[in-house]
């Protein structure tokens, strides 16, 4: 399942709509960056730029887990409606913007 990082800021939605959209499980855990949450050592351990939105996929490719900036850019997200995003770039490119 994936572990979503973040607070409720425009950028800090955008990722929770792209996982809802793609019917992806995932749990949400409120980083207060009002409070400087995201500074914090076990968040920067998560992303050492200390912003939000992260993700963490604990079963990612291969099966080892990764850590995204929460951006969208991870091909291997939209795999809750059996979406992967090509490795060539053109197409993904067009699969990015048909799915967004």
């Amino acid at each position: 399942m994936i572990e979503l990082y973040t607070w409720s800021t425009p950028n800090g939605r955008k990722v929770s709509v792209m996982l809802e959209e793609c019917h992806v499980a995932y749990n949400v855990h409120k980083i207060n960056i009002g409070a400087g949450e995201q500074f914090a050592p076990e968040y920067l351990a998560i992303n050492p730029n200390g912003k939000i939105p992260s993700i963490v996929d604990p079963d990612g490719p291969g099966g080892k887990p990764i850590a995204d900036d929460g951006i969208g850019r991870d091909p291997h997200l939209p795999r809750g409606q059996d979406r992967e995003i090509p490795a060539d770039r053109t197409i993904a490119a067009s699969t990015r913007a048909c799915s967004g």
